[in-house]
């Protein structure tokens, strides 16, 4: 693994170039748009996690800087236009395999704000990605459509994390882009998690988190 900020924007500038080139020949198959999910930015903290490969490592700090020069070199420097539009991935504390989809992410605060936001913090500020990716996981941090976790030691699913997703990355960070969800991971706040009773409950969860659903 390299340390070399310059690089890792260069290697983001080299995706970008690549999905242009796909996206431009326009033959109906598959490999088209300009909506790249990546970077990963996850804290890797177990190499048994199957998505260790994809991040720089268990630094908070390190990650930070990664955030900032891929989606800068993904996204291009026109004022105007993106070469292509980043989306942040998995928002937040998202890094085991063992029933990855049903994870009760039990965080404390200071973990939170210390080890598993700033790499999209400064995704989001300091880069303006365009997208984010919800996690899988169930954070203890922040809440949804039932109810804020403080109040009793709950989790909510991040993909229905309004306090995440609206009241942090919209709020505070001002993020303006999209959100969407990890493949399943709608379906994963009923059936993995329980946190909703019905698909209608379901959609009406997500959509209060400002989730721009997927599945």
């Amino acid at each position: 693994s390299s340390l070399n900020k310059t690089l890792w924007g260069l290697v983001g500038d080299a995706t970008a170039t690549e999905a242009r080139g796909k996206h431009n020949r326009r033959d109906g198959r598959r490999n088209h748009g300009l909506t790249l999910w990546a970077p990963n930015i996850n804290i890797n903290r177990d190499p048994r996690w199957g998505r260790g490969q994809e991040t720089p490592g268990e630094d908070p700090a390190v990650n930070r800087e990664f955030a900032v020069a891929y989606v800068n070199g993904l996204q291009g420097g026109d004022s105007t236009y993106l070469k292509a539009g980043a989306c942040l991935k998995h928002f937040a504390a998202y890094s085991q395999e063992t029933e990855r989809m049903g994870l009760r992410a039990e965080v404390t605060a200071q973990d939170m704000e210390d080890t598993f936001l700033p790499a999209f913090e400064a995704g989001v500020e300091s880069a303006h990605a365009v997208g984010l990716m919800c996690s899988y996981s169930a954070p203890s941090f922040g809440g949804g459509l039932k109810g804020s976790n403080a109040a009793d030691g709950s989790t909510t699913p991040s993909c229905a994390n309004r306090e995440l997703l609206t009241g942090l990355a919209r709020r505070k960070w001002g993020f303006d882009g999209y959100v969407v969800s990890d493949c399943g991971g709608v379906a994963a706040v009923e059936a993995r998690h329980h946190y909703t009773s019905g698909r209608r409950e379901t959609v009406m969860a997500v959509r209060f988190a400002r989730s721009t659903l997927s599945d």
